[in-house]
């Protein structure tokens, strides 16, 4: 691992605020992303959204390093995604396979008594597409994955709206990344030693994830839509 540059806020209680708390953001996304949340529409998917580090590596200028997105969205009014597990597969399979560019299909239901979600990858030109697709808007609003620092928390809607953590421009500015406290210190210095590569002057600031790791509370636990 290179040096860690550690750096210490006067208001780190700051990143408090909920990771689902968001701010608009001044910023236009290549025209690529709103064209495929486009295309999810046209499968009959409702609330699309693309957030995490594609849209943050296109904000700092480094798209060059964007490996995947990461897309949220829901199905309540999409005949493909109707019937059995195995025939929304199907479905989804025929539809993609009709992309250009697309392979490496893997369509995995996420079915219990709660919900039928589906988790669903593919490769499109290059980059990889990791798509968690609920029932309704609610289910996914209540699976969407807690991000690990305000430097990651931003998303994009269909409409091209843009939002943003209330501290992610100022953290994007000082090149900042302070885990939020639900972030064990180990996986924030993963994440760190992670980013860093793509950002080489990036400073880490533990802040929360010792005040969390002295305290006798537990951790609070973290939300994944993959979890059953």
């Amino acid at each position: 691992m290179q040096n860690i540059n550690l750096v210490f806020l006067h208001h780190s209680e700051d990143i408090i605020a909920s990771s689902n708390e968001r701010i608009k953001v001044d910023f236009i996304p290549p025209q690529k992303y709103r064209n495929f949340l486009g295309f999810l529409k046209s499968l009959g998917l409702t609330n699309p959204t693309i957030g995490g580090g594609a849209l943050r590596d296109e904000y700092l200028g480094i798209p060059e390093r964007i490996k995947d997105w990461d897309i949220l969205a829901d199905y309540k009014d999409s005949e493909i995604l109707k019937g059995t597990a195995t025939e929304v597969e199907g479905k989804l399979r025929q539809q993609l396979e009709g992309l250009d560019g697309v392979s490496n299909i893997s369509v995995e239901p996420q079915v219990n008594e709660q919900r039928k979600a589906f988790r669903i990858n593919f490769d499109l030109n290059g980059v990889e597409i990791d798509l968690a697709v609920f029932q309704d808007k609610q289910q996914a609003f209540d699976h969407m994955p807690i991000t690990d620092s305000p430097l990651s928390s931003i998303s994009m809607n269909e409409y091209g709206e843009v939002t943003a953590h209330p501290l992610f421009t100022s953290h994007v500015k000082q090149k900042i990344f302070q885990p939020f406290p639900h972030v064990p210190l180990d996986n924030g210095f993963e994440k760190f030693a992670h980013l860093q590569s793509k950002i080489p002057d990036l400073t880490f600031d533990d802040t929360n994830c010792l005040k969390m790791s002295q305290s006798s509370q537990p951790h609070p636990p973290r939300h994944s839509p993959w979890q059953p």
